[in-house]
């Protein structure tokens, strides 16, 4: 006697449309995700920054402390923040450091037109002229040096200080001017740079920053007055 066969059946089973949604918020979603994840690791992080320009904050100040035989010992603190999304290439840093005695009497007003348009009437002390006491010029292969490229990363920052030692009461306050010049770390121009001096010796200050027409890449910043007076 044969064995009795055991019939086979088959279950097809058709998805609800609730299912079927779900399925698709499912699909939807997983792309979503890599779309975002493409826009933040691959855009944010390569495609966009290689395209934007570098970007340097600048900041000064100024500590000083007596020493013994009525001399005092100054200290400029240049900083350098890297505030773009790539790392930069100083090129150049010139610091400039001036002495003001003022004298005189209060009655004497001072009448000023800058070329900003700003009209300043000062009842205030006159000063002596600017006398220099400190000039410091640095140059790194960007602008043709032999010295290695100083590199300065994305969000970090940099100082330099400037120590000078001077007589203690000679002045009243110091005035700072100073310039800089720097580029993305990847551009390999290199444009020759030789400083300039103005008559008293310091290092030129708009010189420096004009040289930001030597080529598309570099980018030079600095002041035509003084970034600030401090007291002595």
């Amino acid at each position: 006697m044969l064995p009795t066969e055991i019939p086979e059946y088959r279950v097809h089973t058709k998805p609800s449309r609730v299912e079927h949604w779900r399925h698709l918020v499912e699909i939807v979603a997983l792309v979503t995700a890599a779309a975002w994840a493409f826009y933040v690791f691959v855009y944010q992080e390569r495609i966009k920054p290689a395209g934007e320009l570098p970007s340097l904050q600048t900041s000064a100040s100024v500590a000083h402390e007596p020493l013994q035989g009525g001399k005092e010992l100054v200290t400029i603190n240049v900083t350098l923040n890297n505030t773009g999304s790539n790392d930069i290439s100083m090129a150049a840093l010139l610091v400039n450091a001036h002495g003001v005695l003022y004298k005189g009497s209060t009655g004497e007003a001072q009448e000023t037109r800058p070329a900003n348009g700003i009209t300043i009437v000062s009842h205030s002390l006159r000063g002596s002229d600017p006398e220099l006491l400190y000039s410091r010029f640095s140059l790194w292969e960007p602008l043709g040096s032999t010295r290695r490229t100083l590199r300065l990363p994305k969000g970090e920052q940099l100082s330099f200080a400037e120590p000078f030692v001077i007589e203690r009461g000679r002045y009243d306050t110091l005035r700072i001017t100073y310039a800089y010049c720097y580029q993305r770390y990847d551009d390999e121009i290199v444009s020759a740079y030789k400083p300039k001096r103005t008559p008293d010796g310091a290092f030129e200050v708009r010189d420096l920053v004009a040289a930001n027409a030597t080529h598309a890449g570099l980018r030079c910043g600095g002041t035509s007055s003084y970034t600030g007076e401090y007291a002595l």
